[in-house]
C-alpha cells in the first residue's frame, strides 16, 4: 500500500489530533508519544506491506482496546515474517571446542522429546555478546530471526569443560523450542526453565562450575 493511502486509512479511525509518521529504522514497530496538543505515532515502514487487517491491528494496539494483546502478537508475527533477513556469517573455526559437533549431539539427544520441532533449522556460530567486558559476559544468545545460536568465543578455552559449553547450548536451544511452540517472547518463565531441566542433565554441575571458575572469563 502507498504511504499516503496507508496514513489516510489509519486516520479514518483515529482522533484528528493524532499525527502519523512512517520510517524504516530500528526494531521498534510502534512508538507513541503524547504531548499537550497532539499524539504522535511513529510506525515502522514494514507495515506498508500489510492490508486492512494489519491497519486494524495497529488501531487496536494504539487504542489499547480488548483486542490489544491479540493485535500486538499479530503485528510482531507480521514483522518477523516480512522483514528482510540479512545473511549471517557462520564461524566454524575453533582452537579447542567444536560447538557445531556439540549442537549435532544435543539435537540427536532432544529431538525425540520434542518431535514436533524442526531442529534442522537450528544453526550455531561463534559471536561476542556482552554488556560490559569487565563486569559481565553473555555466553550465548538465540537469534530467532535466523534460528541461530551464538556462543561467545571466550568458551573456546581448554580450561572450560565440554559439559559447561553444552549447558549454554542447551539453554539457547530451549529458547528455540519455546519460540517454535509459542511464537511469543516469554523469556525465562516457568515453562522455559522446565525445558532446560528436561534436556540438560548437567545443569546443576554447570552452575557450580561457573560459580567456582568465573575468573577464567574475566581474564579473557
Amino acid at each position: 500500500m502507498e504511504k499516503d493511502d496507508f496514513i489516510k486509512e489509519l486516520k479514518r479511525y483515529l482522533p484528528s489530533n493524532y499525527k502519523i509518521n512512517i520510517n524504516g529504522k530500528g526494531r521498534n514497530l510502534i512508538i507513541i508519544r503524547k504531548n499537550i496538543f497532539s499524539t504522535i505515532i511513529n510506525l515502522h515502514s514494514i507495515f506498508l506491506k500489510g492490508d486492512k487487517n494489519i491497519i486494524q491491528s495497529i488501531i487496536n494496539f494504539i487504542k489499547k482496546n480488548s483486542f490489544y494483546e491479540e493485535s500486538k502478537n499479530k503485528l510482531n508475527d507480521f514483522y518477523e515474517n516480512n522483514q528482510i533477513k540479512r545473511k549471517v556469517n557462520i564461524k566454524k573455526t575453533f582452537n579447542y571446542k567444536d560447538i557445531h559437533s556439540f549442537l549435532k549431539v544435543i539435537i540427536n539427544e532432544i529431538k525425540e522429546k520434542y518431535d514436533q520441532i524442526d531442529f534442522a533449522k537450528l544453526k550455531i556460530t561463534w559471536g561476542k555478546y556482552y554488556k560490559n567486558r569487565r563486569r559481565s559476559i553473555r555466553f550465548g544468545s538465540f537469534d530467532r530471526r535466523h534460528d541461530l545460536i551464538r556462543i561467545h568465543p571466550v568458551l573456546d578455552n581448554e580450561k572450560v569443560p565440554d559439559f559447561f559449553i553444552k549447558s549454554v547450548i542447551y539453554h539457547e536451544a530451549a529458547h528455540f523450542i519455546m519460540f517454535c511452540k509459542n511464537h511469543k517472547d516469554r523469556p525465562h518463565n516457568r515453562e522455559f526453565h522446565e525445558i532446560v531441566k528436561n534436556i540438560d542433565k548437567d545443569l546443576k554441575t554447570s552452575r557450580i562450575w561457573e560459580k567456582n571458575n568465573k575468573m577464567i572469563f574475566f581474564k579473557y
